[in-house]
Parts: structure tokens; sequence; C-alpha cells
């Protein structure tokens, strides 16, 4: 996701940043400054003594917080996303909020709706699945994402949204970012177990800024709730 060449004296915003090893690899191949967000503290602690250890007070930020009520004034050179998106219900209000934060550079690691779309299409091919997953704008709401509780004490059920790669990118054009493919086929050839949606169902997006160039008021993205679509 992030090469040298890419984060060399960049601000990094990491949301979500659990045990900090994206930032370590940030500081240690020449971003200027690294902040993660992390909401639980079993995290963020360590987190944040593994950072003191090896880098300089300035050159990191570790804030315990969920990234709903996370607010800064800064805008920062690249926004990572990793894991975050399938955990939160609004999924346009999340793209805004980190399209408003991001300068350069945003990356985001998700899942495809995958049981929506084998609803869907019950008796389509592994390939044609794949085929539908990249262009069928859709948003399936989920009762049955867990994930780990602020407590010490296992996982909660959480209700969230799932989102195709395509109504991704188009939720990012509304926010004046294009989509770069590049990194979903580097991911899709170099680690195919988890980047192939006929196995594990995650894909990487990389997005730039972009003036909106046409008009999206007939760009529809479909909500799918498992047996109706509502445009």
């Amino acid at each position: 996701m992030l090469p040298p060449d890419l984060i060399k004296d960049k601000t990094v915003l990491d949301i979500g940043s659990c045990m900090g090893a994206t930032g370590a690899w940030c500081l240690a191949n020449g971003a200027r400054h690294y902040t993660g967000i992390e909401q639980l503290e079993r995290y963020s602690l360590p987190s944040e003594q593994l950072f003191k250890k090896y880098y300089d007070p300035g050159q990191y930020n570790i804030v315990q917080s969920s990234f709903a009520d996370y607010t800064s004034d800064q805008h920062f050179d690249i926004v990572i996303a990793s894991g975050m998106l399938y955990a939160v219900f609004d999924s346009f209000d999340f793209v805004r909020k980190i399209a408003g934060l991001a300068k350069e550079t945003i990356i985001i690691d998700t899942v495809h709706p995958f049981n929506g779309y084998r609803r869907l299409f019950p008796n389509a091919t592994d390939e044609q699945r794949s085929a539908v997953s990249k262009t069928l704008s859709i948003i399936q709401p989920s009762e049955r994402i867990r994930m780990q509780g602020v407590s010490e004490k296992g996982s909660i059920r959480i209700t969230a949204s799932i989102v195709s790669l395509s109504a991704l990118i188009l939720l990012m054009k509304q926010n004046n970012f294009g989509y770069d493919d590049s990194l979903y086929s580097q991911a899709e050839t170099e680690l195919p177990y988890y980047y192939d949606i006929k196995n594990h169902n995650r894909y990487m997006a990389k997005f730039f800024p972009q003036p909106i160039s046409q008009d999206l008021t007939q760009e529809n993205v479909i909500i799918w709730n498992g047996n109706s679509t509502t445009p």
C-alpha cells in the first residue's frame, strides 16, 4: 500500500491504527509525521510505547478515539482506512470525512458485499460474480459484522454497511477524488488469496484529488437489504 516513494516526507493519517505497524513502516521509510487513530486502549497504549522507544515524539501522534469523534483542523498528505469502512453504517458520511482530511492520497482496504451478490446472482459462476462486483454500485447493510468491543471482553455484533468497489468509486467521485486501479491490480496479483473475490473477498482502492468533471445526478448507488433494492 505504501511504497517509500509515496510516503517520503509526507504526513500520514491512519484510521484504526491498531498496534501502529503501518506507522512504523511509514516513519522507517521517510514519512515526515504519522498520526494514528485507535479506539481501543489495549492497542493504543502499546503502540504509543513502541513509538516512544524508536521515534522522536515530534514524528508521531497516537490518538485514542473513535473516528466518529475525531476532529482536526489539519489536512494530511495521505489518509489510510484499512479494515474500517465495513465497520461503519453511514458510508456516505465516512467517505465525506476522510475526503475532507486528505490532500494527496486516500487508500482504503475493505470487503466486497459478497453475500448480497450471492443473493442477487445465485447461479452465477465465481468469474461472473467477480466481474459484477467491480461494476455494480451497491451498499449492503449488514447486522452480521462482528468487531472487537471497547472493553477487554470479546466481540460485539454491529450494524454496518458493506460497499462495493463501484459504489466506493462513485462516493469518492462525489467528493472530488478520482480512482487509481493500480493498487488493487497489484494486490490481486501478489496476494490473490486475500484480494480475489473468489477467495477472501477483500479489495484495496487508491484515490487522488480530482475535480468533478461530469454531472453525477443520474448515477445511483443501490442500497441492498437482501430482499429488495432501492436506488
